[in-house]
């Protein structure tokens, strides 16, 4: 009799324990065995425990019951989601009380606080960022971020997007409840050839070149031995003849910089679809054909395009480096060399004030003075002022990573330099339709 009495809360415990056991199963095998959500689908309510910026430590979709709900997938290496910050917080500053966005990516809580630690000049969103994450992903499976996903009040998806629809104009219409023409995000598809996989391997040599569709990527196949394969996808005829010409110069001219081709149409709607309508462009040419494949790639544009081009002399608008007094001011005065000089992205870890050339060659100052100017200001830049001895020059960050011309010309000036803008003869790549 005592012994039942001592083994009844061991049985108790013990179905209890395999009781939580079973059921902690059970809910794994759930959250894990999801199928990815459509339109019209109810999102399951889980819960997620890895949450930064948040009140609570926790976060269920159904914490924001009542509101729109609009999921932004992002990466800390996609650019192009941490430039939409800004707008993510004014949005959610503007509609407050009516939706809610949370931030989803697949980096760990610590990493995403680090990120933001030591990155000063990124927006930090007020709204809360789910960490880790897989469960979400498996939801909505998509191949790249900014991806937004729009959930109603009830917890139905009603939108999976691309982040540029996600504006205060179609937020405003979902609201008014006038459903605003949102289309469904399409997924990339990556191939290696639009060619019928059944007789590919019969392929002995070719060149195509295909209208680009915007969900399907071309990329290069697998290097095959004594075969020469390039690709070049979603590239207009412009940058197509600039890869061209690029390899074919002997001097190594780069015709894709500012000012360095001239596309000379009679007819402006024919020079826009040649600036902008995009194509994908690839070949397979056997090595025992010694030939030059960029010569291949230049024939087969003016065969295709109808054009003639050529590289001429062109008078062309620049910004010329020039010295406007003696070079005492710039001429190294020894010491540590210190290089921190240059553009900085808002997602780099430099957040210093001022950035550093010292003790290094004014050929390296000056390449790295072209890639700003050219970049931001949009005209060819030349160097007039032909020193090749080491330099000091110190300079503002913001002047580096927001210029002007006039923030430019203040900086250079505490050097005796100035940058003009000239008139000079420089080799132009000339694009022109042939003559019927």
């Amino acid at each position: 009799m005592l012994f039942n009495k001592i083994l009844m809360p061991i049985r108790v415990l013990t179905i209890s324990l395999v009781l939580f056991f079973f059921t902690e199963k059970i809910c794994a095998q759930r959250a894990d065995d999801v199928t990815p959500l459509h339109r019209g689908d109810r999102v399951p309510d889980f819960m997620f425990t890895e949450v930064y910026n948040y009140s609570r430590d926790t976060i269920r979709l159904s914490d924001f019951r009542g509101k729109l709900v609009i999921l932004d997938f992002w990466s800390t290496i996609c650019y192009g989601c941490i430039t939409t910050f800004p707008l993510v917080d004014s949005l959610q500053k503007q509609f407050n009380d009516q939706i809610q966005i949370v931030l989803v990516g697949r980096e760990t809580k610590d990493s995403v606080d680090r990120f933001f630690r030591l990155r000063r000049r990124v927006t930090k969103p007020s709204v809360p960022f789910i960490t880790n994450n897989r469960q979400l992903e498996k939801l909505f499976p998509n191949t790249g971020v900014p991806y937004h996903v729009w959930i109603d009040e009830a917890g139905v998806v009603k939108y999976t997007a691309i982040s540029r629809y996600t504006t205060v104009q179609n937020i405003e219409a979902y609201l008014n409840r006038e459903m605003p023409p949102i289309p469904d995000k399409i997924q990339n598809v990556y191939v290696t050839s639009f060619f019928d996989q059944r007789w590919e391997s019969s392929l002995r040599y070719y060149t195509h070149l295909s209208e680009w569709i915007g969900r399907i990527s071309l990329e290069t196949p697998d290097k095959k031995d004594g075969v020469i394969y390039k690709t070049w996808a979603c590239k207009t005829p412009e940058n197509l003849y600039q890869i061209a010409f690029n390899h074919l110069d002997k001097d190594k001219q780069v015709f894709d910089r500012p000012g360095r081709t001239l596309v000379q149409f009679d007819n402006k709607s024919d020079v826009d679809c040649f600036t902008k309508k995009r194509y994908n462009y690839q070949m397979m040419v056997p090595e025992y054909v010694k030939t030059n494949i960029y010569e291949l790639l230049r024939e087969d544009l003016d065969r295709i395009f109808q054009c003639q081009a050529k590289v001429e002399k062109r008078e062309v608008k620049c910004y010329v480096l020039t010295r406007i007094g003696t070079l005492e001011k710039i001429i190294s005065k020894g010491g540590p060399v210190k290089k921190t000089f240059g553009y900085k992205s808002i997602i780099t870890t430099d957040n210093d004030s001022l950035r550093y050339f010292l003790n290094l060659p004014f050929a390296g100052f000056s390449e790295r003075f072209k890639t700003i100017v050219e970049s931001h200001l949009q005209l060819p830049y030349i160097d007039s002022v032909n020193y090749d001895g080491n330099v000091d020059i110190v300079m503002k960050a913001e002047t580096l990573d927001y210029p002007s011309i006039e923030k430019l010309q203040t900086e250079l000036k505490r050097y005796g330099l100035l940058l003009e803008e000239k008139m000079c003869m420089l080799d132009v790549l000339v694009i022109k339709k042939k003559s019927i």
